[in-house]
């Protein structure tokens, strides 16, 4: 288990702070929260606006979120909450959670938080609205917190926000509206759907942070409390409904253009399916380097996935036991001359730079080079 590694209070300024530090996939203490025990003197008003006539909500306590860079941490989540931090776990449970989150983004996917927003998330915690949440960029004004590291600026906000808190109480759906708001604000964005919503990296987010989360529980490398108190079961449970179904139906079906270029929430599916498929044969470096030089359009994923696919030398494919010897698809690349596949038969044709094949446990794809 990656285990919570120390917690302290400090003061400074005469403001008292809960200091916690958890060991992460980038080493020992590669994770930091920082709660001030006490309501902050300076409120933080949203960058949205509500209401008749339209009016800012005012969020009176604190949780930032830090990951370790050279020479200490950096600032990667700075959430504000009309929920005490005193009265309440939820605030510092989002702040884990998402921590979690940023870590596979880093450590698995590669992708840090984009510099136009200072590396930050900004992440607001509300009573009000309907049950749910939603991902904006918006433009605020904020004052200086030299602290916790928040210079004071105009400036642009990548801007979670997760409404109505007093229904925010299922574990599982917690944390799905959690990887699913961070999905949007973080991973390259594929859109153009009509159902159901317009951009499909928030639900490839849950689908995909839900996997890793599931199987660090399984492993006993996370406890609960990382997950917003779901189990192991609970996640695998919620994958083998919602995220097996869709990489299955990739495997047996490849890239299928006219499905892509629709505009529905089957079109979606497979897409994001296609994804998580080629993340599960190929690593995660392969499927955000197809996600990165795609572009918005999904109907030319299966082409970015192909030419991520034969960068390499040399990969091996490792099959689970459920597809070995039977009919699957695999990205490859559209020129039979430039690979060769050992330990599967090729059953073709070739389309959309993939290809169809019975294979072995483990399978090796040669690229050669002209």
């Amino acid at each position: 288990m990656l285990p919570l590694l120390a917690l302290a209070l400090l003061q400074r300024e005469g403001t008292v702070y809960k200091h916690t530090l958890f060991d992460g996939l980038l080493g020992k203490g590669s994770i930091k929260m920082l709660t001030p025990v006490e309501r902050s003197p300076e409120p933080r008003l949203s960058g949205k606006k509500f209401g008749e006539p339209p009016h800012p909500w005012q969020f009176e306590w604190s949780v930032g979120g830090y990951s370790k860079v050279d020479g200490g941490h950096a600032l990667r989540f700075d959430l504000w909450s009309q929920e005490s931090t005193v009265g309440s776990k939820r605030p510092e449970a989002v702040v884990r959670a998402l921590m979690r989150l940023q870590n596979y983004n880093e450590a698995k996917l590669r992708l840090q938080h984009s510099r136009e927003f200072e590396g930050i998330v900004t992440v607001f915690l509300c009573y009000g609205g309907e049950p749910g949440g939603e991902q904006l960029v918006e433009v605020q004004h904020v004052p200086g917190e030299p602290l916790r590291g928040v210079p004071p600026s105009d400036r642009k906000l990548n801007s979670i926000y997760l409404y109505d808190l007093r229904s925010f109480t299922e574990p599982v759906e917690m944390l799905r509206e959690v990887a699913h708001e961070y999905g949007h604000a973080t991973l390259p964005p594929v859109g153009g759907f009509t159902e159901p919503e317009d951009w499909a990296n928030g639900y490839l987010g849950e689908k995909l942070y839900l996997s890793y989360l599931a199987g660090a529980l399984k492993r006993g490398e996370l406890s609960p409390d990382d997950a917003m108190g779901a189990t192991a079961k609970d996640l695998e449970a919620w994958t083998a409904k919602n995220v097996e179904p869709l990489v299955d139906t990739a495997a047996q079906n490849g890239p299928r253009p006219a499905l892509l270029a629709g505009k529905s929430k089957a079109s979606m599916d497979a897409f994001i399916g296609l994804a998580l498929w080629t993340q599960r044969l190929y690593g995660e470096k392969t499927m955000t380097r197809a996600l990165v030089m795609n572009g918005p359009s999904a109907t030319t994923f299966p082409d970015s996935t192909s030419v991520a696919a034969a960068e390499p030398d040399q990969v091996t494919l490792n099959f689970p036991a459920a597809y070995v010897g039977k009919p699957v698809w695999i990205p490859i690349g559209e020129d039979l001359k430039k690979n060769r596949i050992l330990g599967a038969q090729e059953l073709g044709p070739r389309k959309n730079g993939w290809t169809r094949i019975k294979p072995s446990k483990l399978v090796v794809v040669r690229n050669y080079r002209d």
